[in-house]
This record gives structure tokens, C-alpha cells and sequence, in this order.
């Protein structure tokens, strides 16, 4: 249990790093992209921009689901093969327990990037502004100060790979503590192994969902037809964040789709035939919240 645990930390790390370095490798070339079709097109910069962001956020959720899934492939095979002779169903309650390693791992190099990142930022920052705008005479970020090369260095290692691998942690951990709650629940009920391994696995799949959803949902970020789009026009220029939330809607009204279906699927009790549709209704309270948020605030 002791080198699962330290295999699955280094296998979390790794991910972690991997997330936080697509994150600012998305960010840096994204961001000149962003500048040059500015000049040009507002919609071809907002879609580049929001398609960065989009890229690197699928490939968090990706390495997430990819790295729990693979150690709970390795787990099964492994409790299979240990199984006393004639149990048929090993106790599978017990992986994502044996799976926590996972989350430290992740959460370990997530707190090194945002931690390092930004102190090592706020120092460079303060630094360039103590340096530039109070003894030289000259504005803030200014290409003179050799400073802010290092502050602007921080503010990727922090904002953009510290964010991702915090991401990438807050997922992970999500997802385990589920899966964890998932088998203690249907053990305590004293479920069958089918319908057990539905509730365990329930979580992996909402969250391949996510993947679909918002991959379709990117498309439709985009301005509408005849809105000005170039700087010649002069024409009034659409809010960016109206243009976002048209995706976001399609984005709720595809996951509510899909979360009846998926609920329908692994939450089915054959005993109660209506839980999986009340199970569906609280995961639709989650997204009305959700919509709420964008809403008021």
C-alpha cells in the first residue's frame, strides 16, 4: 500500500507539472496571437483568446481524468489478481482510498507553482516599480526596466502555471473525494457490485462529460452575423463577456442533457427506480447555481 501510495504521488506530480506547463506554453503564444489579430478582427481575437484558454483548460481536465483512470485500471487489476480464491468481486470501494497519493502529489506542485510564482512576481514587481516609476521616472512595464522582464516571467509562472496546476489539484481532489464518498455509500446500502461501481465511477464521467460539453460549447463563442467585426468599420463593438455566455448557455443546456443520461446510467438502483432521476434533479440544482452566479454577479 505504501508504494502505491508514493507511485500514485509521483504520477499526481507529474501530471501536475505537465498541466502547469501546457498552461503557460497555451498562454505565451496565445497571447502574441491575440495582439497581432487585434489589429485586424475583434472576433478572430476574442475566438483566439477564449481558444487558448479552452485548450489549456481540456488538457487540465484531460491529464486529470486520464491519470485517476489509469491508476484505478492498475488498482482493479491488481485487487483482481490479489482476490481470495472464489470471491468473484473484490471490495473496489476500497481503490480511491488507496488513491489519495494521487491528489498530494498533484496538490505538492500546485502550491510550488503558485507559491513560487507569485512571490517570486510580488518581489520582481515591487522591485521594477521601486526601480522605474519612483527613481527613473518612467511607466509602469516599461520595455527600459529590465525588471519587469522578471516581473512579467512571474506573472506567467504564477497565473498561468500556478493557476493550472491548482486546477489540476482542485479537480483531482474532487473527483477522489467523490469516488471515495460514491463506494462508501453504495457499500453501507449494501449495493450490488454493477450498480457499486456505477456510484464509484460516477464522477470519472461527469467529468468526460465537461470534455464534450465544452469543446462543442467553444464554437459557439463568437460574435453575431453583421455585428462589426474589423476596426474600420467603427461600428459598436459587441461586450466580450455577451459573446461568452452564449457558449455557456449552450455549454448548461448540453450538460443537463447529458447528466440525465449518465445519472440514468451508473446511479440506476434497481430497487428504487426513481433515484437516479432525483439524483439527476440535485446535480441540475448544481448547474441552475451555477448559471445564477454568471447571472448576479
Amino acid at each position: 500500500m505504501a508504494l502505491i501510495t508514493s507511485i500514485s504521488f509521483l504520477i499526481g506530480a507529474n501530471c501536475s507539472a505537465l498541466s502547469g506547463y501546457a498552461g503557460i506554453w497555451v498562454s505565451v503564444r496565445a497571447n502574441v496571437r491575440v495582439a497581432a489579430s487585434a489589429r485586424k478582427c475583434y472576433n478572430e481575437a476574442l475566438q483566439i483568446c477564449f481558444r487558448g484558454g479552452a485548450f489549456s483548460a481540456i488538457i487540465n481536465v484531460a491529464l486529470a481524468i486520464f491519470g485517476i483512470s489509469v491508476m484505478y485500471l492498475v488498482m482493479s487489476f491488481i485487487f483482481y489478481i490479489n482476490a481470495p480464491q472464489g470471491v468473484l468481486h473484490p471490495p473496489i470501494e476500497e481503490i480511491p482510498v488507496v488513491l489519495v497519493g494521487f491528489g498530494f502529489g498533484a496538490s505538492f506542485v500546485a502550491m510550488f507553482a503558485q507559491l513560487g510564482g507569485g512571490i517570486y512576481t510580488k518581489a520582481a514587481d515591487v522591485g521594477a516599480d521601486l526601480i522605474g516609476k519612483v527613481e527613473n521616472d518612467i511607466p509602469e512595464d516599461d520595455a527600459r526596466n529590465p525588471a519587469v522582464v522578471a516581473d512579467l516571467v512571474g506573472d506567467n509562472v504564477g497565473d498561468c502555471a500556478g493557476q493550472c496546476a491548482d486546477l489540476f489539484e482542485s479537480i483531482t481532489a474532487e473527483i477522489l473525494s467523490a469516488m471515495i464518498l460514491g463506494g462508501a455509500m453504495a457499500e453501507n446500502a449494501e449495493l450490488d457490485f454493477s450498480t457499486k461501481s456505477g456510484f464509484i465511477l460516477f464522477p470519472l464521467v461527469v467529468h468526460s462529460l465537461d470534455l464534450i460539453v465544452s469543446t462543442i460549447a467553444v464554437f459557439f463563442v463568437k460574435t453575431k452575423p453583421g455585428v462589426p467585426h474589423y476596426t474600420r468599420d467603427y461600428g459598436e463593438i459587441e461586450d466580450p463577456l455577451d459573446v461568452m455566455k452564449r457558449g455557456y448557455y449552450v455549454s448548461l443546456g448540453l450538460a443537463l442533457v447529458g447528466l440525465f443520461f449518465i445519472c440514468n446510467r451508473f446511479l440506476n438502483i434497481p430497487q428504487l427506480p426513481s433515484a437516479s432521476f432525483y439524483f439527476f434533479l440535485c446535480s441540475a440544482v448544481g448547474v441552475v447555481v451555477s448559471f445564477l452566479f454568471i447571472k448576479i454577479t
